[in-house]
């Protein structure tokens, strides 16, 4: 039985979307949380235990606990070399991690 290249890749592929959409490995195209507002919450959430910090950038979306976050990173205003990162999840707006690098 001779079998058609094309085909097997294809099953192949539709498999391996199968199995990352069951899986949530998929990047949201449209997440319920703005990059805008996941700054916002950050922003909060470091003012919430007096840090005083102002966002500096962000790495666009990761998977951090097996969740969909924002990767963001916040500068100290009074000492730039203490850098906060934080993971906003794109769902829920909840922080799932913060960091403190010196």
């Amino acid at each position: 039985m001779r079998l058609n290249q094309g085909k097997p890749l294809a099953a192949v592929a539709v498999l391996l979307a199968a199995l990352l959409a069951a899986c949530d490995l998929i990047m949201p195209s449209n997440p319920n949380v703005s990059l805008e507002d996941a700054i916002g919450i950050a922003a909060g959430y470091l003012d919430s235990r007096g840090i005083e910090a102002v966002f500096a950038r962000h790495s666009g979306m990761g998977l951090e606990r097996g969740r969909w976050v924002w990767e963001l990173e916040f500068r100290n205003v009074h000492n730039q070399r203490i850098v906060y990162e934080l993971y906003v999840d794109v769902d829920t707006g909840e922080v799932v991690k913060f960091e403190t690098d010196y």
